[in-house]
């Protein structure tokens, strides 16, 4: 069993005939040491990085709760109005697959797509969605500004928005001030600092 950081949690022998009952257990085990983004709603999430060393998938489908893999159905919760991912993890050498989770992407990650190697695995996963071509937008200002433009009647300010580095690194997350009662509320969370205003640089690109 592993822990959210993907180290082992525990190790169990399991002798066959107590398989299907211990696995059972095994997956409740699993499944609460899972990491999670503490939001049931959210407008938009925006994802740093995605790539074949974060996930199989390159974002966490139980992270993000969009599953693309038919005929499974999709997951009721969390749900995530839009997805707006901004680069590749070096590391992933150009596999994209799981851009198709996203709405938006930006055209940093676009630029750094191996179509044949993303389109391979997704075909061989039979799973072509999840490496479908989200919209491009040309920088992160213009894809923050395109997909807050998308959320119905919400004003950008006050809209549930939150950053992760990734669906592998959710120790930490930035989150918008609509989300700073819940985040007192809950024993689990702890606001390390801010608030902090996005800021971007001459080019549009969204600075660190």
């Amino acid at each position: 069993v592993e822990n959210a950081r993907h180290e082992t949690a525990a190790v169990r022998a399991i002798p066959p005939e107590a398989l299907e009952a211990e696995e059972k257990a095994l997956l409740r085990q699993a499944r609460a040491l899972a990491a999670r983004i503490p939001f049931e709603f959210l407008h938009l999430l925006i994802v740093d990085e995605i790539g074949k060393d974060i996930a199989g998938t390159g974002m966490d489908p139980k992270v993000i709760g969009r599953m693309y893999l038919y005929p499974e159905e999709e997951p009721k919760s969390p749900r995530y109005m839009r997805i707006l991912v901004r680069d590749l993890t070096v590391r992933t050498h150009g596999n994209a697959v799981g851009m198709g989770f996203a709405d938006f992407a930006t055209r940093r990650l676009a630029d750094k797509v191996d179509f044949k190697v993303t389109y391979t695995n997704s075909l061989t996963g039979s799973s072509p969605a999840r490496s479908r071509m989200p919209i491009i937008l040309d920088t992160d200002r213009e894809a923050l500004e395109v997909a807050l433009s998308t959320i119905g009647l919400t004003p950008p300010e006050q809209a549930r928005v939150v950053r992760i580095r990734n669906t592998l690194a959710l120790e930490t997350f930035l989150a918008s001030e609509a989300l700073l009662t819940e985040v007192r509320a809950n024993p689990a969370l702890e606001v390390l600092g801010g608030p902090w205003t996005f800021t971007f640089d001459g080019t549009g690109a969204l600075l660190e």
